[in-house]
């Protein structure tokens, strides 16, 4: 986090104090995290939903896969000492799934039994 911190919030001369927790305080209605807390020896951050994904990033060069994950916290001697964001995919939440589609063409399905699988209530029709 010393490396990813400083591009979402300002750190004060000390450099980046001991962290004793981290926590996703909110959640989206997707069940995307919403908002990561960070807490340190004297006070805490939020990190916003859009920042988060780059605050947790694997390496320098790329972004986590997605928001949708669960934080697992390891603490040794009340610090912070490991994160784990066992993530839930990739992707926006929002249509249809690329790979989903993909594997169900390739299981046998049709563009009309994936089409309405991907959505509900869809009427499809030829209209030409």
């Amino acid at each position: 986090m010393s490396r990813t911190l400083p591009t979402v919030t300002p750190l004060s001369g000390d450099g980046l104090q001991r962290i004793t927790d981290v926590t996703v305080s909110r959640t989206t209605r997707s069940g995307r995290v919403g908002e990561l807390r960070i807490v340190f020896e004297r006070g805490d951050i939020r990190v916003a939903g859009p920042d988060v994904r780059s605050v947790l990033r694997p390496d320098a060069d790329r972004m986590l896969s997605s928001a949708a994950f669960q934080l697992t916290v390891t603490k040794t001697n009340g610090e912070v000492t490991r994160l784990v964001a066992a993530g839930a995919g990739a992707g926006h939440a929002v249509g249809m799934c690329q790979w989903g589609a993909i594997g169900r063409a390739r299981a046998g399905q049709d563009y009309r039994a994936i089409l309405t699988t991907y959505f509900p209530g869809t009427k499809i029709e030829r209209i030409y």
